[in-house]
């Protein structure tokens, strides 16, 4: 079995000619990463667009230790590679340390619809690498150079990884029979064919992986399909432990990565709105946000503040009030016995939050969505994200908040509801068959 680090090359190269730039540096990046003791994970394939995915790539972008995206023109027109370099993006903003490295050719037509789809993940905020042989240098260099990257060295050494909802799922789908997974195909689109390997217990866990690595980039309905073909073959304890993973799909990938960038960086991202009141559905994004990105044994401070009885043209009621539940929260009896009070909140809430795991989010309702409030609470209290709960008042926000989207019209509510039941009946319906005589 090969123990070398996998390093995952996304491209679109298939109908390129030889001498093409984008071929050659492909190339020339094989040659340098297997010298530097990769296991270099490339299709040379031309995939187009509405193929059926493979379980082999499915895997690897699940559990390779760095990922390299070739961006010409031809991947600029291939959702191929965007939906690759969609999943390793997600998987960076999961783990800061991930290595990705997009590699720009200069015909790349990266216009702004293209970012924008990536513009959750901060895309736009990962360091590129600009290609230009008309300036001197060769495809030999340009790869030496990369394969040097220190991130890139770094990563060879870091156990593989994957967002916790992937490993989670893979976990639980664990010990399934490869013909389980036909199953699958039909909501997933998923191509088994290529996972010709000659072990049964192999193909089981590369299927487990490629699986629930597909799932988690589908959408909600899809994933529930997936997970409806599949039921039947998994014991209650798996289907009962899998109802938290599936009903979590609801939220999308983007706005759950909006509120776990706030979690992990509140001094920039700290003042978020949901248009909604439902603590239901506020749950719904907490719930998912833990399970994808926060540490096994992370601390999750939840604080909800009430709505202020009457209108406050002054930001000062409205700041007591949220320091009065933080009060509340955060200081203990022995504290206050001791003399402690608001004057010396900032203080303890910093000292709560000394450990690196710690993460908090004050619910606020709609009276609080002010720049003169939110700025002075972030100003005190740095690592606690302000999440505003604006109800259907969300249309005219201030520029330094952002929406957590899509945002909560009527057909997105009837659609938390109906899939939220749908997920508990098919669980229930199959342990009423498990435990059935």
């Amino acid at each position: 079995m090969d123990n070398k680090p996998t390093i995952f090359i996304s491209h679109s190269t298939g109908q390129l000619p030889e001498n093409d730039h984008c071929v050659l540096v492909r190339k020339a990046l094989v040659t340098a990463l297997a010298a530097k003791g990769w296991n270099v994970f490339l299709d040379s394939l031309a995939i187009e667009a509405g193929n059926l995915w493979r379980a082999d790539i499915l895997h690897n972008l699940a559990t390779a230790q760095a990922c390299i995206i070739l961006l010409n023109e031809a991947a600029g027109n291939s959702s191929w590679v965007k939906a690759e370099a969609l999943i390793m993006c997600f998987r960076k903003s999961m783990d800061p340390s991930f290595p990705v490295v997009p590699i720009v050719f200069p015909d790349a037509q990266l216009d702004a619809t293209f970012l924008k789809t990536y513009e959750p993940f901060e895309f736009n905020e990962i360091q590129r690498v600009a290609v230009n042989f008309e300036t001197g240098g060769s495809p030999e260099a340009l790869a030496q150079k990369i394969a040097e990257i220190p991130a890139l060295q770094a990563s060879m050494h870091a156990p593989p990884n994957c967002t916790a909802w992937v490993q989670d799922v893979a976990d639980l789908l664990v010990g399934l029979k490869p013909p389980a997974f036909n199953r699958t195909v039909p909501p997933l689109k998923l191509d088994l064919a290529a996972n010709a390997l000659a072990d049964d217990a192999a193909q089981s866990m590369r299927l487990g992986w490629a699986v629930a690595n597909l799932m988690h980039q589908a959408d909600a309905n899809d994933c529930y399909e997936a997970f409806a073909k599949l039921i039947s073959a998994l014991s209650s304890e798996h289907a009962l432990r899998l109802r938290r993973y599936l009903a979590s799909k609801w939220v999308m990938n983007e706005s759950v990565e909006m509120l776990l960038h706030a979690l992990r960086r509140p001094d920039t991202h700290g003042w978020l709105v949901l248009n909604t009141s439902s603590l239901k559905i506020v749950e719904c994004y907490q719930d998912r946000a833990s399970i994808e990105v926060l540490p096994r044994g992370a601390t999750i401070y939840k604080i909800s503040v009430s709505a202020p009885k009457g209108e406050f043209e002054k930001p000062e009621p409205l700041i007591a009030l949220v320091e009065d539940a933080l009060m509340e929260h955060f200081l203990t009896d022995e504290m206050k016995e001791a003399g402690l009070e608001r004057d010396s909140l900032p203080a303890v809430v910093a000292k709560y939050f000394e450990p690196a795991n710690c993460f908090a989010v004050c619910l606020l309702p709609v009276n609080f969505n002010r720049a003169n409030v939110i700025s002075v609470l972030r100003g005190r209290y740095e690592r606690i994200v302000f999440l505003i709960l604006a109800g259907n008042k969300s249309t005219q926000l201030p520029a330094e908040a952002r929406p957590l989207k899509p945002l909560l019209v009527a057909d997105n509510l009837i659609e938390f509801a109906v899939f939220g039941k749908r997920c508990n009946t098919l669980i229930d319906d199959h342990l009423t068959k498990s435990t059935s005589p």
